[in-house]
């Protein structure tokens, strides 16, 4: 059963994993809006960046779910 400490733990990385995906996500809902002339050097350095927080968001959320459900996953190599 989860404590009230890993219930915590476990909302705010969810919170956290959403708040990290979100540039995605407004590049993504922003498609209908640009142009050809937007896309440029610094809209290629936003969408890397944009999919690197998405990762790192995927990354808190699932995370969330290891305190939640008391379980340990194994994120590096032995």
């Amino acid at each position: 059963m989860a404590m009230d400490i890993q219930k915590y733990r476990a909302q705010f990385f969810q919170i956290s994993g959403f708040c990290f995906m979100s540039p995605f996500g407004k590049l993504v809902l922003g498609i209908p809006g640009y142009k050809l002339s937007d896309f440029n050097f610094l809209f290629i350095i936003y969408i890397v960046i944009s999919l690197f927080l998405f990762y790192l968001g995927i990354i808190f959320m699932f995370k969330g779910e290891e305190h939640l459900e008391e379980r340990r996953y194994k994120w590096t190599r032995e």
